[in-house]
């Protein structure tokens, strides 16, 4: 392939990817073994980002102390995408109060996208509909031009943002868990105007390596990356590219949350995107509650 092939195949792929923040602020990750990212390692990291060309950035309130280092080291040139956990039975009015403290956090005035964290805020809610009303109430204020939720189940997301309007929604999406790609819903989210962003595509690492000790994973889980790792090796595929591939031959709209621990890392997936070809023999595997990493993550 030549040079200018190359930069055009990786800038189109960069421009999908949105850096994830949940170890920034925690010790977060199946694999990972440096624990919270420090201050310095940030700041490292969000130059390399826009020196690449990723601009994106998700973050949470969930994410320890993420926003606020964020919001330390400084986001111009960033857009932000930001989520909020409302629980039942809490008044919706906190929607507001809880937005403005990420963004004082972040020391933003706007942000791109504001996520509902936990999809039960609005499901078990006994006033669901004055919840929605108040992420709506954000979009029409101009605090956040899309307003929507982080969900674990696509149709049950793409339910929610019919019904109540919304316009972004994060889900997971890997190979063992390819729900968004059946029955053309991911088309159907984009037709209805949604913004899709896949995230834990690389099932926090599990894909790609071995877990940490202490966590309970299932074997299923083990043995079907253990497979995958296999199969690319077979091939001489990188199974790092492997695990973007399927992501990137979906629509470009599709975004795609990654997450790393240093520098060196993002280098990798940048890498990746040069060389991502999926394992022929390899057959992803129906989805099964197990490879929902809430059962077993604890």
């Amino acid at each position: 392939m030549g040079r200018n092939l190359c930069s055009k195949k990786k800038g189109g792929a960069i421009n999908r990817l949105i850096l994830g923040t949940a170890n920034f602020g925690q010790d977060y990750g199946a694999t990972n073994q440096r624990g919270e990212v420090s201050c310095d390692e940030i700041r490292a990291i969000l130059e390399q980002c826009l020196e690449e060309g990723i601009t994106h950035l998700d973050t949470a309130q969930a994410y320890g102390q993420a926003e606020e280092k964020l919001g330390r080291i400084g986001l111009r040139g960033f857009l932000i995408t930001t989520k909020i956990s409302l629980q039942p039975g809490e008044n919706p009015a906190l929607v507001q109060e809880k937005v403005r403290l990420s963004m004082d956090r972040l020391q933003v005035n706007r942000i791109e996208n504001l996520l509902l964290h936990n999809e039960e805020g609005i499901t078990a809610s006994a006033d669901a509909g004055a919840v929605a009303s108040a992420l709506l109430e954000i979009r029409s204020r101009g605090l956040a031009k899309r307003v929507g939720l982080s969900s674990y189940d696509p149709s049950s997301a793409m339910e929610l943002c019919v019904k109540y309007g919304f316009n972004v929604v994060q889900l997971p999406v890997n190979l063992l868990d390819r729900r968004l790609f059946e029955g053309n819903l991911l088309q159907r989210f984009l037709a209805a105007g949604v913004e899709v962003q896949a995230r834990s595509v690389f099932l926090q690492g599990i894909l790609l390596g071995t877990p940490r000790c202490g966590l309970s994973v299932p074997k299923r889980v083990i043995d079907e990356s253990c497979l995958f790792r296999s199969q690319c090796q077979a091939q001489g595929i990188d199974p790092l590219g492997a695990a973007l591939s399927h992501l990137l031959a979906a629509p470009s709209a599709l975004k795609i949350v990654i997450g790393v621990t240093g520098c060196d890392e993002l280098k990798e997936i940048i890498q990746a995107l040069l060389d991502a070809h999926f394992p022929k023999k390899y057959a992803p595997p129906a989805w099964r509650q197990e490879f929902d990493p809430r059962t077993w993550l604890k």
